[in-house]
Formats: structure tokens, sequence, C-alpha cells
């Protein structure tokens, strides 16, 4: 949440694709051709959010990536998960989530007082959400499933870390507390007053935005990734790796009770390729499939979509030719 919130603020200025996760048990060769093709993939890097871009419409996409052992049967599928979007998206991702045993979810809670800088980013993040036409996943997801299992850190065990490594929670910090007040103010400029549909004018500011912030969060975090600096690596290592070994805690206890279980990780994309080295690493997985879900009309419409249908693993045809009978 926070390196993706900070790429949308640094960048102001600025079909589905589905291969079928692979079932264990089949005869033998099939499950020789699925590890090949396994191995295939996973020797590919994987984008865990994209821009499609069409004639008519465009959209920002999010990644469901399946790993999977498959001689046990196990599964786990990396969710990537964005926090302001269509309402029907999240619709669509809470029916995608209740197929899985267990899914580990994202979220720092607060048990404190909020600090000053937190308060500020969520008001950035409810004026930007009013600004594209957008909802909240908290307002329109209920995380209260019973397979549904926060997995994440506390606000006050994150504020430790920070202090104990002296480097701030945020990249350019100081800048937002300093500008933050002025962007929010500009941002409820742009947006319709509440109650309000959006006129022709802010229709387009909404589109066209939503077209630079899409582009911002597909590629930034790339770009972000190429040019960190020294405290940005120590920056991720806590925002980062230290709330996915949380989840890597959890999941090894849940496989431990069910392990041959399908299980699912909703966290920001980029926590995802630490997870996916660990889950090919540790737990000896391999990435079977891809399943893309529309976050974001790009063009202002939202129409209601629906789950790609995962197709079965054939088994290979005899290749054997039937004898013709003969009739007498």
């Amino acid at each position: 949440m926070f390196k993706a919130f900070t790429i949308m603020l640094l960048c102001l200025g600025t079909q589905f694709f589905s291969v079928p996760p692979l079932a264990a048990q089949e005869s033998d060769s099939t499950i020789e051709k699925a590890k090949k093709l396994a191995q295939m993939l996973s020797s590919k890097d994987t984008p865990y959010l994209r821009v499609v871009k069409g004639k008519k419409n465009s959209r920002l996409e999010t990644a469901c990536v399946t790993f999977e052992n498959l001689d046990t049967g196990l599964s786990v599928t990396l969710v990537s998960a964005v926090h302001i979007a269509d309402a029907s998206y999240y619709k669509l991702l809470q029916k995608h989530l209740s197929a899985y045993d267990t899914v580990f979810y994202e979220g720092v809670k607060p048990d404190g007082p909020r600090t000053d800088l937190m308060t500020l980013v969520s008001q950035l993040q409810t004026a930007l959400k009013d600004v594209l036409g957008l909802t909240f996943q908290p307002e329109q997801m209920d995380m209260k499933k019973k397979n549904m299992i926060h997995a994440d850190l506390k606000a006050s065990e994150l504020e430790a870390m920070v202090k104990k490594n002296g480097i701030p929670l945020l990249p350019n910090q100081d800048l937002l507390k300093m500008f933050g007040p002025m962007v929010q103010a500009g941002l409820r400029m742009l947006a319709p007053n509440p109650g309000q549909e959006p006129n022709a004018l802010q229709l387009l500011i909404q589109k066209r935005l939503k077209g630079v912030f899409a582009e911002a969060l597909s590629k930034g975090i790339q770009l972000y990734d190429k040019f960190k600096k020294p405290e940005d690596k120590l920056r991720d290592q806590m925002l980062i790796g230290s709330r996915n070994k949380v989840v890597l805690g959890l999941l090894k206890k849940a496989i431990a009770q069910k392990p041959n279980g399908k299980f699912a990780i909703l966290y920001g994309g980029a926590h995802h390729p630490d997870f996916e080295k660990h889950l090919i690493a540790d737990f000896g997985m391999q990435k079977t499939g891809t399943v893309w879900l529309p976050a974001w009309r790009i063009d202002g419409s939202e129409a209601t979509p629906t789950l790609p249908k995962s197709k079965p693993t054939k088994a290979p045809k005899s290749k054997t030719k039937k004898k013709k009978k003969t009739v007498l």
C-alpha cells in the first residue's frame, strides 16, 4: 500500500489472459508435461499489474498468479490488490477469493493514536478516490468471511522498526507533509460534490487521471526498483520483507494442517516478487497459471466483469489408432 500510494503521488504529473491452474491428480505423462510448462512459466518475470488498451476502452488489471506443488496438490495464489478500484472489481474479487481454503490479507492495523502522516495519507487517498470515481476496498469487501485471515504487522510494530532504522516511513516524506495539504485541496476542487454525478469536464479529468495513475501503478514499481537508494532498500525490508515474513509464517502453519490445501495471499503487487521467490525456494512450488481481473475502467464506464472459466487439464490423447469394425 505505502509504495504504490507513493508512486501514484510522485507520478501525479505524468481480456483476461488465463493459463488454467494444473491439476495434480492426472496421469504420469500429463504431470511431466505440467512440470515442464511450470518450469517455463517460472523462468519468466511476473507482472502483477498491467494496463490493457483497447479501441473503445482501456483498463487497469490485477493478476492472480498460481503456484503449485504438482506432487502434493498444494496450491498458493498470489492475488495482487489495489485499495481503490471499481465497485464491480471488489465484487468479482470477493467471489474469486471464496474458492480458497484460506486467504491471508494485508492491512497495517492501528493499535494506538494515528500519526499526522498517516492521517494525511488517508485524507489524500480519500480525495484521490473521489476524483477518480472509485471505491475503497474496506467499504466494498467483507473481510470477516471464515476463510479470511488478517496477516500483517500492527502499526506500533511498524513504527518501532522505523525508529530503530532511523529512516522515514515514505520516500520524500518531508515534501509530502509540506505539499500534501495543497495536493488534497486541489483534488477536492476537481472532485464532484458529495451525492452529485460528475459533469462532462469532471468526467474528462477523471478519465485522464485514471490513465496517468494506472500507468504509474503498472510501471512505477519497476522504475522505483531501478533507481532506489540504499535507504530505499532498507525501507523495503521493513515495509515488504518484515510483513511478508508474517504471512509466510502463517502459511507454513496452514500447510502443516492441510498439505494439499488451496491458499491465497491478498497483498499489494509490490510484495509478490518476494513471495514468489519464497514459494519457489522454500516451498518447492512452481508457477502454473495467471488470471487477470479488471480493477479500473479507464474510460469511465463500469461494466460488470465475470470470472474467466478455468478449463481442466486434459490427459494426452492416445496415439494408437482405433481399428475399424468390419460390418458383415
